[in-house]
């Protein structure tokens, strides 16, 4: 067989992707997986401390000045 006779064409390959759905359990293993990463950074006291206490534009660039400084919490 010649090398282009077994090239997929480009849309084609796309098309497979796109029509391709996952699993009903890959999809819920994928939304078990990011749930326990958002509960390990709600664990994080620095976390929910920092989620607190942005409220607008200057509590955000408050935290840049410190990343800028090196003194930034975890």
């Amino acid at each position: 067989m010649k090398g282009e006779d077994r090239k997929m064409n480009f849309d084609e390959a796309l098309e497979a992707i796109r029509s391709e759905a996952p699993a009903p359990e890959e999809i819920s293993a994928s939304a078990e997986r990011a749930w326990q990463k958002i509960e390990q950074a709600y664990a994080e006291p620095g976390f929910t401390a920092a989620a607190e206490t942005l409220r607008n534009c200057t509590d955000f660039r408050e935290l840049l000045a410190e990343r800028d400084a090196g003194t930034i919490t975890a």
